[in-house]
């Protein structure tokens, strides 16, 4: 069904992180999760996800940074930013400024959701912005 999608989720709430790759991973998913930028950086050297889940705050970098790096480096791989935050206009400019038009999923969200949202992404179907209606 999902012929092994795999899901990087980026976020420095541990548990966050832990849980989203664990929902994938019961899901059909491949899935991996890190803690840091840092650490992102080095899982993407050995390991290509179609689809990044990047939280948009960090101490060292923030996310949309890491996405534009990202998208610039693995075309192929699709990113999602993650976020509680409910400004974020600066940001997504700086990204469209860049060429990239990167999809916001709002924190919290359900499990459910998140799946509906990511399953859609992978197999390339509602190219819009992410929402679990």
């Amino acid at each position: 069904m999902l012929g092994e999608k795999r899901v990087l989720i980026v976020d420095d709430e541990i548990i966050i992180a832990n849980s989203l790759a664990k929902v994938f991973s019961a899901n059909g998913y491949e899935s991996r999760a890190a803690y840091s930028i840092e650490a992102a950086i080095q899982v993407v050297s050995e390991w290509v996800p179609d689809l990044a889940i990047v939280d948009v705050r960090f101490r060292e970098v923030n996310g949309v940074d890491f996405a534009i790096q990202l998208r610039e480096k693995f075309p192929s791989c699709e990113v999602a930013l993650f976020t509680g935050l409910t400004d974020l206009s600066g940001l997504l400019e700086k990204a469209r400024d860049a060429g990239h038009n990167f999809e916001v999923i709002s924190k919290p969200i359900h499990p459910t959701d998140i799946l509906r949202i990511v399953a859609r992404k992978v197999s390339g179907i509602g190219e819009g912005e992410f929402s679990p209606a």
